[in-house]
């Protein structure tokens, strides 16, 4: 999404049958996706209720699952590809990435449910909204990294590396200070 904002006249994408080219297109899939990311880390780290989270995050989950076997059963060939990095490997090792998630999650809400485990919500602290804050300025920093590359540079592979760092900010700033 944050390389359609920063270039939308050069960058096509797809998944499935849905694609487009920049922000026309149905979008909304991207939208509908960092929706349910951004519940996902709200429900991980900041609801008591743990069973909201179990449901979140297997629901994100399966939902990864379904995609990638649909795009391995429409074409074993397919490939994933990183453009901007230059790189590309078979569909088929997201689909053991995806089932092998599954298994790792529902072993972890099993073990999570067994052993009692009393989940503790801390307060939002200044650290949580200082990570936040960077998140928001990597954010910025990517699609304007994402507007004056060409798609293909190493302005653009920045911009890659730019958005995985932001990701990272804003899921520790979701997290509990201790």
């Amino acid at each position: 999404m944050v390389r359609i904002i920063g270039k939308p006249d050069k960058y096509y994408w797809g998944i499935l049958n849905v694609s487009g080219e920049g922000a026309n297109g149905p979008y909304w899939i991207f939208v509908l996706g960092l929706t349910l990311a951004v519940s996902l880390l709200y429900s991980a780290f900041r609801v008591k209720a743990r069973i909201y989270s179990y449901i979140t995050i297997l629901l994100w989950h399966l939902l990864v699952l379904y995609l990638v076997v649909m795009g391995f059963l429409q074409s074993k060939d397919t490939t994933i590809q990183g453009q901007g990095l230059h790189w590309e490997f078979p569909i088929w090792i997201l689909v053991l990435t995806a089932l092998l998630s599954i298994v790792c999650i529902v072993a972890w809400i099993r073990l999570e449910i067994k052993n009692g485990i009393h989940f503790k919500i801390n307060t939002w602290q200044k650290q949580n909204s200082k990570m936040l804050i960077i998140s928001g300025f990597l954010l910025f920093l990517a699609i304007y990294l994402f507007s004056v590359g060409d798609n293909y540079n190493w302005i653009t592979s920045s911009a890659i590396i730019v958005t995985i760092i932001q990701w990272i900010f804003l899921v520790e700033s979701f997290k509990p200070i201790l």
